[in-house]
């Protein structure tokens, strides 16, 4: 993965991976809400090196995202099945999870920033951007079940990051382009399916279910990701816009929206 790149090694403890392997492979299992805590300060580290390259970055991003997964996983498990967890408690696991997403999603921004500022990448590294994008908006829209699930508001910067990950991706022409974003299930996806998949889980009005029934919307949707449709200009199938310029949420179609460079129709 991520062979196009050329990397150099910055006198930093992030920068021997078979240190940080040894790390990972230490990670409480039997808390992974302190196994995340770790995990987003070692990303929180990568992001406040600025001499790291490219590939050198998304080789430790990729190894502590894919190290995180068996963790997090737990987590959600334990607080959307456990209702009757509050105070204290509650509040640890799901700080520990939306802290991890928005940490990672930081780090699969900074990278694109990187790569905007180190050129063009070569033919064979489009499914490398594909599968950064798709990461970096699959992030966005975890931050968004998260913030959904304690009925919170949703911060301004999450939307700013939703539209300009799929601006990235649609000016370097590989917004449809599908990659091996994850493992499955959901594992092949692209940048215009991510997008989707979060701006629907929006339009599902999440803030009238239950988390339970939440989860069960936001899996239901991932499902069906791959069929929904994202336009330029308005369509019968698109009953809802999205501004990718406004950091702003979705919303329901109006007659008098009018097509323009960054609003987006979809449904």
């Amino acid at each position: 993965m991520f062979s196009w790149l050329k990397w150099g090694k910055p006198p930093h403890p992030m920068a021997d991976l078979e240190k940080v392997r040894e790390w990972v492979a230490a990670l409480p299992g039997h808390d992974p809400a302190r196994a995340l805590d770790k995990v987003a300060g070692w990303l929180d580290s990568i992001d406040r090196i600025p001499k790291f390259g490219l590939r050198q970055r998304l080789e430790l991003i990729d190894l502590l995202d894919k190290a995180a997964n068996t963790h997090w996983r737990k987590l959600a498990q334990e607080y959307i099945s456990a209702p009757y967890l509050h105070g204290a408690d509650e509040d640890r696991l799901w700080n520990a999870s939306f802290g991890f997403w928005k940490m990672l999603g930081t780090a699969y921004l900074r990278c694109i920033e990187k790569f905007g500022a180190e050129g063009a990448a070569t033919e064979g590294g489009r499914e490398d951007l594909a599968l950064i994008a798709g990461r970096a908006l699959r992030a966005s829209s975890l931050q968004l079940k998260w913030t959904f699930l304690r009925y919170g508001q949703v911060e301004k910067r999450i939307w700013r990051e939703l539209g300009s990950t799929y601006l990235f991706a649609e000016s370097q022409g590989f917004a449809a382009l599908r990659a091996d974003i994850y493992p499955a299930p959901r594992g092949q996806s692209s940048a215009q399916e991510e997008l989707l998949r979060a701006l629907m889980l929006v339009m599902a009005s999440p803030s009238n279910l239950a988390p339970l029934k939440q989860h069960i919307a936001e899996r239901v949707i991932g499902y069906f990701g791959s069929r929904f449709v994202l336009e330029r200009e308005p369509a019968l199938e698109c009953g809802f816009s999205f501004d990718l310029a406004m950091a702003a949420p979705p919303a329901p179609l109006q007659r008098e929206k009018a097509a323009g460079s960054m609003v987006r129709f979809f449904g």
